[in-house]
Order: structure tokens, then C-alpha cells, then sequence
């Protein structure tokens, strides 16, 4: 009896973990190189960290609405 109620308790303590699911945004679409041209509505996310070294052309070029650019706490590093 007393295991019974200890997994009882302890489920509602944790609970049911899916509302954690709501959360976490997933891409739509993954920046692993560059130059990228968004072009499609979504959430485009770096999935690595990127050097990028051309001057004459933009890293990352949105050319559609409702573009969302997540870095995913990563970088675009400029060469020299």
C-alpha cells in the first residue's frame, strides 16, 4: 500500500511531462552554411557555429514574411 501511494504521489509531484513539450519550438528549416536566402515562412535556427567571409553578399537574406532567425545561442563569425 504505502509503494502505491508513493508512485501515486510521485506522479502527480512530476506530473505529466508533455506540457513541457509546448515549449520547445522546432525549426522548420536548418542554417548550416552560407549564404541562406529564407525564402519560406518558419522558423530557420543555426545549427552550428558558422564563419562567414564574403563582403559583397549578405549572411542571411530573408525574402518572405513571417521569418523567425533562432541562433540556438550560436554565432556567425566573420573572416577576415
Amino acid at each position: 500500500m504505502k509503494a502505491k501511494f508513493f508512485f501515486m504521489s510521485l506522479f502527480l509531484i512530476v506530473g505529466d511531462l508533455s506540457w513541457a513539450k509546448g515549449k520547445v519550438s522546432k525549426c522548420d528549416y536548418d542554417i548550416s552554411s552560407l549564404p541562406v536566402i529564407a525564402n519560406k515562412p518558419g522558423k530557420w535556427c543555426l545549427n552550428k557555429n558558422l564563419t562567414y567571409s564574403n563582403n559583397k553578399q549578405d549572411a542571411i537574406t530573408i525574402q518572405s514574411n513571417d521569418v523567425t532567425i533562432d541562433g540556438n545561442s550560436l554565432y556567425i563569425k566573420r573572416s577576415k
